[in-house]
């Protein structure tokens, strides 16, 4: 990042072009400032100058979404150099920002607590379809499915995956996330350093086995660990996403109903946008019996964010791409909004009884297609709104965790409040 800054402070000739190509700075506090004004204040911080309330509003109002990466007219990467923003921001004490922590009883529920907490009500250990620590010397394998630290929550769709890639005949040892991380929670927090630390830790763990080619759901991760982590650190193997991988063996799949489904995609911003990958996801839909595929207006590389990290910095922001997003899917007609990340799946199904359509997985679609169904007791529990029924129900699951069922009763009335 410091070389990046360099080179802003060289070759930057304050345009303002990535300020307008924006989605979120229309809706900010920054709507009337004129884009070229903003961009000199930003590269006037690298110089040194004092950091204004303009400057850290254009460095939090960031969704990530990408877009400013390519449109520089000096091909300047205007998204690494929010990311640095950020950090001399928050490092000046200008701004402090965290990912969320519970306080429940006294007990501090960090995101890695809440998402182990969440699969205890939804599997029991041993029949977790993956292995959270890596054996120091593990038997070599070819390849190597890793979950990503937030994925492990989703357990029905991680059973999906699982058994899809099993009928496909492919041979490979699932890795679920937890302590092992591709260092972008810490990258959005500012922490550089941390994130490329947990970065260099993840790839010389997922080594251990040695494999030709490590498979990701998350596109974050995958844009991270291909795009990023690579630059600091030997990667020994290829990085795909696991649309790339199905769509590839899609020959292999023997399909047992007709889905009769009108579907949209969402493209993510870092599979899409970000990565270049626009059509593993619609070669796997439009693969399955029944699906007829429609496309939204903004599709592809003008696909709109669903919020991104813009929920950590400013929520309204958030929940405007959000709607825009999904107004876009209702106009097409859809019985499904099909995502490609369960972050993009977390964030519109929060909201998904105000639409007319059902929010699915790429791959909870094939899976249905291909007879591979695992009940989404997540999805389920949600519906509740009752933790005690979701204790009661989970119990099974709860007296064989980690957890007193006290305990999590606390924290789902809280996490479902």
């Amino acid at each position: 990042y410091s070389e990046l800054e360099k080179q802003i402070l060289s070759e930057c000739v304050g345009c303002g072009i990535c300020v307008s190509a924006c989605p979120v700075l229309p809706m900010s506090n920054l709507s009337k400032v004129q884009a070229k004004d903003i961009s000199e204040e930003v590269v006037g911080v690298l110089r040194g100058t004092c950091v204004s309330e303009d400057v850290i509003e254009r460095a939090f109002a960031c969704s990530r979404c990408g877009i400013c990466i390519d449109i520089c007219p000096k091909d300047l990467n205007v998204y690494d150099l929010q990311q640095a923003l950020r950090c001399r921001i928050m490092s000046a004490g200008g701004r402090d920002l965290k990912f969320p922590n519970l306080l429940i009883n006294g007990r501090i529920w960090d995101t890695n607590t809440i998402d182990e907490a969440l699969v205890s009500i939804q599997a029991k250990p041993w029949d977790r379809p993956w292995v959270d620590e890596i054996p120091q010397n593990p038997k070599a394998v070819d390849t190597v499915l890793f979950l990503g630290c937030h994925n492990r929550r989703h357990v029905s769709t991680i059973s999906t995956v699982v058994d899809i890639l099993k009928s496909l005949q492919l041979e490979f040892v699932t890795v679920g996330g937890g302590n092992l991380c591709c260092g972008t929670p810490a990258q959005i927090t500012g922490r550089l350093s941390d994130g490329d630390k947990q970065g260099s830790q993840l790839i010389s763990a997922l080594s251990r086995y040695k494999p030709r080619e490590v498979i990701v759901i998350c596109p974050a991760c995958h844009y991270r660990m291909e795009k990023e982590i690579s630059h600091f650190c030997n990667v020994p193997f290829a990085i795909r996403h696991v649309h790339t991988t199905i769509a590839e063996r899609l020959h292999k799949a023997s399909f047992v109903q007709e889905l009769d489904r009108k579907v949209t995609f969402h493209d993510p911003c870092k599979l899409g946008r970000m990565s270049g990958d626009y059509e593993s996801a619609r070669t796997v839909l439009r693969e399955i019996p029944g699906v007829s595929l429609v496309e939204m207006a903004d599709n592809r590389k003008e696909s709109m964010c669903c919020g991104g990290t813009a929920w950590l910095y400013n929520p309204d922001y958030a929940e405007r791409l959000r709607k825009s997003a999904m107004r876009c899917a209702a106009e097409t007609g859809a019985d499904v909004l099909a995502t490609a990340c369960l972050f993009c799946h977390e964030n519109f199904s929060k909201v998904s009884s105000e639409y007319s359509y059902e929010i699915l997985d790429v791959l909870e679609l094939l899976g249905e297609g291909m007879g591979v169904r695992h009940e989404n007791k997540l999805k389920k529990y949600a519906t509740y709104n009752n933790p005690e029924k979701v204790i009661n129900e989970a119990g099974a699951y709860i007296d064989v965790s980690s957890y007193k069922r006290a305990d999590l009763l606390q924290f789902l009335r809280v996490f479902f409040g």
